[in-house]
């Protein structure tokens, strides 16, 4: 089953979230929350499928798993606007190994990076 491990969100944010994409998608979708997570690695967040414990972060970060290229492209090109829009991360073989706390740092500094870019072309 599709599954989205989520960072930032509210519970009731993450909520509507999942009913969003299940609609975009036609498809059943899982949810996860790496909130209080950060010294897993991403393995054992998929594998353990912790608690939701959701909590608001300014930057809200959404990881697929198990998701077909095709249903990426959609969900990022048709992201339910009622929803605070997050960084998008696909996993690879070398970020699923690392520890949540350390893919946010990369994916925020790839984020810095890409605003700094967009604003000095």
């Amino acid at each position: 089953m599709p599954t989205i491990i989520l960072y930032g969100y509210e519970q009731d944010e993450a909520t509507r979230l999942q009913q969003g994409l299940q609609s975009l998608l036609e498809t059943e979708i899982d949810i996860l929350s790496a909130c209080g997570m950060e010294n897993a690695t991403v393995t054992e967040i998929i594998s353990m499928r912790p608690d939701k414990i959701f909590f608001s972060h300014p930057f809200k970060v959404m990881v697929f798993v198990d998701f077909e290229d095709e249903a990426i492209s959609k969900t990022v090109y048709n992201f339910p606007k009622e929803v605070s829009r997050p960084i998008f991360c696909g996993l690879t073989p070398d970020n699923v190994k690392w520890r949540f706390g350390y893919l946010l740092e990369h994916l925020l500094e790839e984020y810095r990076l890409w605003q700094k870019q967009k604003k000095n072309p």
